[in-house]
């Protein structure tokens, strides 16, 4: 009758123990699920950031040349809840030409992208002749 209960005593002990290991298992695994999806929230959000700053160099760009044939330069800026937009054109002797903008991004992330593009005109036409943006 001893040896029952000394067998009894040791099943249970080591189904509590098997019981405490998959509870730190699985919260340990909860953790790890935990801090991918926070890597990956950042990620978004730089993403996110990117992609803002990149469109509000674009429009820069756009503000920036909405006066090209009255005007010999022109400088424009706006700001709205998705960051800022700076652009300025810049006539060049002949019949080049250059504008500058840039955007950077609102938010959790913040991001800077540049656009620069050159060209000329071609009578009542504008070509472009080489674009940068980073």
């Amino acid at each position: 009758m001893i040896e029952f209960w000394r067998r009894g005593r040791n099943e249970r002990g080591s189904a509590l123990l098997g019981a405490l290991l998959i509870a730190i298992l699985y919260f340990l695994l909860m953790g790890l699920a935990l801090a991918e999806s926070s890597s990956v929230e950042r990620d978004i959000h730089r993403q996110r950031a990117r992609i803002a700053a990149e469109i509000l160099a674009d429009n820069g760009a756009e503000l920036a040349a909405a006066g090209m044939i009255e005007r010999s330069g022109h400088s424009a800026e706006i700001e709205t809840t998705a960051g800022k937009a700076e652009g300025t054109y810049t006539r060049l002797p002949g019949d080049r030409f250059v504008i500058e903008a840039s955007g950077q991004s609102a938010g959790v992330a913040i991001v800077r992208a540049r656009v620069i593009l050159r060209g000329r005109f071609r009578g009542q036409a504008v070509e472009i002749l080489e674009s940068e943006t980073w």
